[in-house]
């Protein structure tokens, strides 16, 4: 079974966490893992201006320097290695300017986490090691702050945050004691009075409990320095007469301690009153641990107020580098499962391969977890009209009484060389547009049928910020939309520069026009369904990985080819803020038809090159102006030539299906009269054939004079018979 070999830096206010492990189907099997102590949030808690020192900075470089020749060593690739920062790093007046030294020196992009995104991080970690689903309360402690989270039924993440952390309740202890933590760093020996105030001052400080907290289990998961830790090393003493209650789990078991408010209490009392130099030679400050003991009493305390202020019953304690696993195993489908667990029922049209497959069983898990419908797979290959006209049908088939609600055109692919798919058609043309277009057209009976049952639809295109790019003619050209792929101006080996990147910008302005004339025509169709576009900016996808890996980026600037990749990742945005765009699109109720979302740069969409649309917040865009009346009615016409397909958005029917206008009497007079109203005004969709039965003499010679050119006409009677077939 295929294997993916990942590695995942956790770059924590207290430690530094590197896991490497081999990913197979959502599970891990891990090869190393490692937490080295590095007090970044002590030593930013310590400074006089809120900055991190250049002593810390040189450990903190040193450390990741020897954790990443790990990597090497285990042949992990560069693509292949994650790493994020938490809490003191949005703190900190330099953090930012640290994790730019980093990635300058390391070639490793780091990217801070919210606090809202450490709780999801802690939370997909907690629930793979309980194996409980999204039923987990997780318990996810740092150096500077700590969150505990559990999963809504709805599928948000409920999370009780708290920005308190071994430094800022160390610091807290040495001032009640009346001393300066910049000049006291440890508050050992602690009298027991002092050691009840901060518990009430942190209780004090904590936020109100919600339901959902307030008597539960919770799956706390921390390294070798975490709290959790400290506790369960001391447990393991015997420090506490209940720790036959609370002791090690069976070996089958990842859980290493169960953990109780008066058993916390009990150790603590057990460490109050002692010296640094006796409590040196207890376990938790020797061995794996090593942890300082200035900490240990404040790590205690917080866990023990935490504990006592939400009135947990147990915390169940599992040791891992911290929140690395759920990076691991972090999401990739980020739209689909934010669909999935609002309750919508999800189909993915994939390539057949075992990646598609992992998705989709972890696409299936989701929906049940959320209550929502079973999802569908359906094979298709956008390289392929044949296979895009098989999945239509199939969706036809399973999706024919309920309609298709959400139509999202969201696969792509970015600077592949110069080669022709069997249609004979540019590789990226027709994966990001062309066979996007056949789709539609096929659709529209199933987006027309959920209109008609729930008032609208949508079909939501995904283009790029490379629509306009530097250095080219961003105009749309018609000879991109034809069958000439492979005769389209050679290969290059420049990331955003030469032949392979101009054909693929045209792909993405593509996916503009095409929408401005989707729109325009179901307006004047009076259709329900909308037509919508965004953009995700620059975003650390795999996108970009293919493009390295396919020879299209071999040469970025004067960086070699895997710096490359990274650079790419670093100033780019998350996938999960990338993904806000077709979000809104296809969920928003207030987006309207014709609407472009994206990052809103400077100029909002100004048919130039905007680096400044690479991040950011999203919002709706200006109309884009290289997607103009005249592009938009080439695009129409050659996009039809080329997939063979006719658009009928009037009737909401396939073009393969035949078109008959019949009735009786005077129903066969207005049949003949639709006709000729269709031949002469041009409608988008001409009857195949009209069949008058009984039909009274219609018009006058004005009328017989525009004739029905592209219809069969047959009139009837009660006595006639049909003479020939309809063909």
């Amino acid at each position: 079974m295929a294997s993916l070999r990942r590695a995942a830096f956790d770059i924590g206010s207290g430690a530094t966490k590197l896991v490497i492990a081999d990913v197979i189907e959502g599970s891990i099997q891990e090869l190393f893992a490692k937490e080295v102590p590095v007090p970044f949030a002590v030593d930013w808690k310590q400074s006089s201006d809120g900055s991190l020192s250049s002593a810390i900075q040189e450990q903190g470089v040193s450390v990741l320097r020897s954790l990443l020749q790990e990597c090497e060593d285990r042949s992990v690739a560069v693509h292949e290695r994650v790493a994020v920062a938490t809490e003191v790093f949005r703190k900190a007046s330099n953090g930012k300017a640290y994790l730019e030294r980093v990635f300058a020196e390391l070639a490793l992009p780091v990217r801070v986490l919210s606090q809202d995104e450490e709780a999801e991080l802690g939370f997909r970690t907690a629930a793979a090691l309980a194996r409980s689903g999204d039923s987990t309360i997780c318990w996810d402690s740092g150096g500077a702050s700590f969150q505990i989270t559990t999963r809504a039924r709805a599928g948000a993440l409920e999370t009780y945050l708290g920005c308190l952390g071994t430094g800022v309740v160390t610091s807290m202890l040495v001032e009640i004691q009346g001393h300066s933590f910049a000049e006291t760093p440890s508050p050992n020996p602690v009298r027991a009075e002092h050691a009840e105030q901060l518990l009430l001052d942190l209780k004090r400080m904590l936020p109100a409990t919600p339901s959902w907290l307030r008597h539960g289990n919770v799956a706390a998961i921390g390294g070798p320095n975490s709290m959790f830790c400290v506790a369960c090393e001391a447990l393991g003493m015997g420090l506490s007469e209940r720790s036959k209650e609370v002791s090690a789990q069976d070996e089958s078991s990842s859980c290493q301690f169960t953990m109780t408010a008066p058993a916390i209490r009990d150790v603590m009392l057990g460490v109050i009153g002692k010296s640094d130099d006796e409590l040196l030679q207890y376990p938790f400050c020797q061995g794996e641990l090593r942890e300082p003991p200035a900490f240990i009493l404040p790590k205690l305390l917080l866990l023990l107020a935490v504990m006592e202020h939400c009135e947990m019953e147990k915390v169940f304690f599992y040791k891992t580098i911290g929140s690395c696993p759920g990076m691991l195993i972090s999401d990739e489908m980020i739209f689909a499962r934010t669909c999935a667990r609002k309750g919508a029922k999800v189909v993915m049209l994939n390539r057949s391969s075992h990646r598609a497959d992992e998705a989709f069983q972890g696409l299936r898990d989701l929906a049940k977890e959320s209550k929502a419908p079973e999802p569908l797979n359906v094979p298709c290959d956008l390289m392929s009209f044949k296979s895009v006209r098989s999945a239509a049908e199939k969706l036809q088939a399973e999706l024919g009484q309920s309609g298709l609600d959400v139509l999202c055109n969201n696969a792509g692919i970015m600077g592949f060389g110069d080669k022709a798919t069997e249609d004979g058609c540019d590789v990226q043309m027709q994966t990001n547009h062309l066979s996007h277009f056949l789709l539609t057209c096929l659709c529209m009976p199933l987006l027309e049928k959920a209109a008609s049952l729930r008032g609208e639809a949508r079909v939501v295109n995904h283009s790029s910020a490379a629509r306009a790019m530097d250095g080219i003619e961003n105009k749309l050209q018609e000879k991109y939309l034809g069958k000439n792929g492979g005769n389209l101006g050679g290969d290059s080996d420049t990331m955003f520069k030469g032949a392979n990147f101009e054909r693929y910008q045209q792909s993405k302005l593509a996916n503009v026009v095409f929408t401005y004339a989707l729109h325009d025509r179901l307006q004047k169709a009076g259709s329900k369904v909308k037509s919508l576009v965004a953009h995700p900016g620059v975003a650390a996808t795999e996108l970009a990985q293919g493009t390295v890996q396919a020879g299209g980026a071999n040469d970025f600037g004067s960086t070699p080819k895997w710096i490359g990749s990274r650079m790419i990742s670093f100033m780019g945005q998350s996938e999960e803020d990338a993904t806000v765009g077709i979000l809104r699109n296809a969920c928003d109720p207030e987006a309207k038809s014709g609407e472009f979302y994206g990052p809103l740069g400077k100029g909002g969409a100004t048919g130039t090159h905007d680096t400044s649309e690479y991040n950011g917040p999203v919002g709706l865009l200006k109309k884009e102006p290289l997607a103009d009346e005249v592009a938009q009615s080439m695009l129409w016409a050659a996009s039809e030539a080329t997939t063979g397909i006719k658009f009928d958005g009037l009737f909401g029917i396939p073009s393969y299906w035949k078109l008959v206008f019949t009735g009786h009497s005077l129903g066969a007079a207005l049949a003949i009269l639709a006709a000729t109203m269709a031949e002469a005004e041009s409608w988008p969709r001409l009857p195949d054939a009209v069949i008058a039965f009984a039909a009274p003499r219609v018009g006058d010679k004005g009328l017989s004079t525009l004739g029905i050119e592209s219809s069969e006409l047959f009139t009837l009677c009660a006595k006639q018979v049909l003479s020939k077939a309809v063909s």
